[in-house]
């Protein structure tokens, strides 16, 4: 488990001490559960582009002027992309990318085409996939901006709202597995001593809506597959020759021995101050031993004494009991992770 840390320092229940933040990375579930015959898919595009002359603003130096959106390219950057992040989350056995959209019609480009049993079915005999993950849905809103700023230089500034559906396939289900709604934005700025050095550095909007389209496809993957996140966590120190040690082993990532220290410490002391502070430390070496239900327990006694000394709405018990709700979110997503690891096909 990776662990990235660093330090800050605090006045903890009236006793200054120190908080020693860190990263960990945790496994979080896939909003789909596929069935365990589920090794190849499919990833197409399913949508039309918009037309050029919707979703797009461009002032320059107060004074509107016409734009266009060309996205034909920014869909195939998404699906291009969704595809990659597959191959490198090495979930499924094998990704296959459909290089051309499955949609021909520009009649509706706003209205989104489910596919039908048959094309499911049709593309999955045709590929050999056991499954399909197509973009249904992609669309764009720029709002790009020039002006003058109060120093004499220009400044620039581009907002792209991006709004797109995925949805993934299953060739024996009539309806789709599961629709994933996403809505972000992207925001880019720069600034140059004339208009035309600020447009050689700023991205055109074909570029920009690129990257947007891989930003896209690259965040809505996690919706398919069990995925890493990174979280923060913090442990407490404090004074005397036990505290010191325990930090000493925890900021070498020797977790084991500093659980042992915090241990004794947390046995034997009679301030409920430094008990709570025990029980938070030990609720973290608990957790990154994979022991869940230990670490909650730990976490919980120390929630429960910083409420009865602190209050319930004090920053430190809801510091603490976002670590709690956090544990409880993970005891629950273990049971969901262990539906959905499964092991790789063999080989014929």
């Amino acid at each position: 488990m990776k662990t990235a840390l660093y330090v800050i320092a605090v006045c903890l229940l009236a006793a200054c001490s120190e908080i020693r933040y860190m990263g960990i990375d945790t496994c979080t579930p896939a909003e789909i559960t596929y069935p365990s015959h589920i090794h190849k898919i499919l990833v197409a595009s399913n949508a039309i582009p918009q037309p050029p002359d919707e979703g797009c603003e461009d002032i320059f130096m107060g004074t509107t002027l016409p734009c266009s959106i060309k996205a034909d390219s920014a869909i195939l950057d998404a699906c291009r992309t969704l595809g990659n992040a597959f191959v490198e989350a090495d979930y499924f056995d094998d990704v296959l990318l459909l290089s051309a959209g499955l949609r021909t019609d520009t009649a509706q480009p706003q209205i989104e085409e489910k596919l039908s049993p048959e094309v499911v079915q049709a593309l999955c005999e045709d590929t050999g996939a056991d499954a399909v993950i197509t973009i249904d849905r992609l669309r764009f809103q720029t709002k790009k901006h020039v002006s003058i700023r109060p120093e004499g230089h220009i400044e620039g500034t581009l907002h792209i709202y991006i709004y797109a559906t995925i949805r993934s396939y299953l060739p024996e289900t009539a309806e789709p597995a599961i629709s994933v709604l996403v809505a972000d934005s992207i925001y880019l700025s720069d600034w140059g001593y004339s208009a035309e050095q600020l447009n050689n550095l700023f991205p055109n909007t074909e570029e920009a809506l690129q990257f947007a389209a891989r930003y896209i496809g690259e965040k809505a993957h996690t919706a398919f597959v069990p995925h890493w996140q990174n979280e923060q966590r913090w442990y407490y120190t404090g004074y005397g020759a036990q505290w010191k040690k325990a930090s000493a082993y925890a900021a070498a990532e020797k977790w084991q021995e500093a659980a042992t220290a915090w241990e004794n410490l947390y046995n034997t002391t009679s301030s409920r101050k430094a008990k709570a502070k025990l029980a938070s430390n030990l609720a973290l070496v608990n957790e990154l031993n994979g022991d869940l239900n230990k670490a909650h327990d730990y976490a919980k006694t120390a929630s429960n004494i910083l409420q009865e000394d602190e209050g319930e709405n004090s920053i430190y018990s809801l510091f603490q009991s976002q670590y709690l709700q956090a544990l409880q979110r993970r005891i629950r997503d273990d049971a969901k992770l262990n539906s959905q690891i499964r092991p790789k096909k063999l080989p014929n």
